[in-house]
């Protein structure tokens, strides 16, 4: 199923699981699983852009670290607001991984 996570949280945030628990009519647990998840997403995409902008990765590497595919990778790139950069190094590596696909 899963594992159980213990936190102690601030009282604000506490109070605020607790109204959208009520407000969506559904339990606490399901509430903060269903934020957590969200907020690693979130992170995860955060991440890759950052690590893309550094030029650390590529931008297909970058949409894998997100768990996003390429074209939605692009579309986060531009909601963003983060810039292209494609090098001789990143069309070998697009070249390489369509021969494999």
């Amino acid at each position: 199923m899963g594992s159980t996570l213990t936190a102690r949280l601030p009282d604000e945030l506490n109070e605020e699981l607790d109204r959208i628990s009520e407000e969506e009519s559904i339990d606490k647990s399901a509430v903060t699983r269903k934020m957590l998840e969200k907020a690693v997403k979130e992170h995860k995409v955060d991440k890759a852009l950052e690590k893309y902008e550094e030029k650390e990765v590529s931008m297909r590497k970058a949409a894998k670290l997100a768990d996003l595919n390429l074209w939605q990778f692009i579309e986060k790139m531009k909601e963003e607001g983060v810039r292209q950069h494609y090098s001789e190094e990143d069309l070998e590596e697009d070249l390489k991984a369509v021969k494999d696909d």
